[in-house]
């Protein structure tokens, strides 16, 4: 068919049809962004970050008392005394010769491995010429020359052995000068080492550098918090628990931690970080609270360790849910029923076979592994 300047539609209207086209993609894309940012499983972690600053607040409260100060300036004055005037200058003199020392063995030491090197080679060629039957006199040659890396590899050996005894003896003498400084350090660092650790902590989640707290906002933002965010989903990958999801045995994956942050937050003896309870007198309400029964679930001293077992073979639901509606909860009665439509917008889905169990059934599960039990009114029969 030959070319002509004919076209099937109106060219301009479909420019428009086209650039109408791109808005709407555009406008479509930000708000797909804007629903994303706004999933329900971020805010329960900014909140939980709230609430972990606030318990290390208090925690700083407990730990940085005035009597701590106390002992801190006095073991701090006690150091300034004992290490000043020509005490002071004696360390510094031993702690360059230390240094210098260092260099002059580490030197030798590189010098002393290379010269090995160099003699390894020339044994190995003595070996091939007798190996080969070269002729005595070439035979003498190579031998000679393996006898002269030996005994220079050797006199390395010992200048090195030397510099070691110059280098430790020094130290042994820099260790001296400063025994009765390191010693109070020592005992400082011990005072204040909770201090240290809740402010490292205090740190992370709220930084007091500026630049680092704009960095740390910055990592929050849309598309910039998809790279090495601190905010994430949390996956669990129990193996072996496999779910009968229709017709197809899949494989479990987890992301009740997403919400759950705290669920597996537990101290020296499984003592949980965040007591589950109400919220008040030093209790946390779900999703902030650890997992009741510490003993037996979750810890890695623990029978069920949150490894191995995860949360959805215990409590069915839509493991790969990430808000309270798509985790498939289910209410106790009709009056928690209201309350979450309300709260949550919760709606029963008849979609997915294996909702939650309402908290009075948690333990109906257990019998699939624990199939010698009968009675479920105890959950430390389960510890076996």
């Amino acid at each position: 068919m030959p070319a002509n300047d004919q076209y099937w539609r109106d060219l301009p209207t479909m420019h428009k049809v086209f650039a109408g086209s791109a808005f709407a993609l555009f406008a479509a894309t930000l708000l797909m962004m804007a629903r994303d940012e706004k999933r329900e499983w971020r805010d329960y972690q900014r909140q939980a970050e709230k609430l972990k600053v606030a318990k290390i607040a208090g925690q700083l409260e407990g730990v940085d008392t005035v009597e701590l100060r106390t002992q801190v300036e006095a073991i701090e004055k006690k150091i300034a005394e004992i290490f000043s005037g020509e005490t002071e200058q004696k360390a510094r003199e031993a702690e360059a010769q230390v240094k210098v020392l260092k260099g002059d063995l580490d030197r030798l030491a590189t010098e002393s491995k290379f010269k090995n090197a160099e003699r390894d080679v020339a044994r190995a060629n003595f070996d091939i010429a007798v190996r080969d039957a070269v002729p005595a006199a070439e035979l003498a040659k190579v031998r000679a020359i393996y006898d002269s890396e030996q005994l220079q590899a050797e006199a390395k050996v010992k200048i090195v052995e030397g510099a070691r005894a110059k280098y430790e003896a020094a130290k042994a003498e820099l260790v001296g000068i400063t025994a009765a400084r390191d010693a109070e350090k020592a005992e400082l660092d011990k005072l204040t080492a909770a201090r240290k650790s809740l402010v490292e902590q205090m740190e992370l989640l709220q930084p007091s550098t500026k630049w680092i707290a704009a960095k740390r906002s910055f990592k929050e933002w849309p598309i910039i918090n998809g790279f090495n965010p601190h905010l994430k989903i949390q996956y669990d990958w129990p193996k072996g628990l496999k779910q009968q999801l229709g017709m197809s045995s899949v494989d479990r994956v987890d992301r009740c931690r997403s919400c759950h942050v705290n669920i597996n937050d537990f101290g020296a003896g499984n003592a949980p970080a965040y007591p589950a309870g109400d919220g008040h007198g030093g209790t946390y309400h779900q999703p902030f609270s650890a997992h009741p029964n510490p003993d037996l679930f979750l810890t890695a001293t623990s029978p069920h360790p949150i490894d191995k077992f995860a949360c959805t073979i215990c409590h069915e639901g839509d493991g790969s849910g990430t808000s309270f509606q798509n985790a498939e909860h289910s209410p106790t009665n009709p009056a928690q029923a209201a309350e979450w439509k309300e709260k949550h917008h919760w709606h029963s889905n008849h979609f997915w076979e294996l909702p939650m169990f309402p908290k009075h059934l948690a333990e109906a599960t257990c019998i699939r592994c624990h199939h010698d039990v009968t009675s479920l009114a105890a959950s430390d029969k389960f510890g076996n």
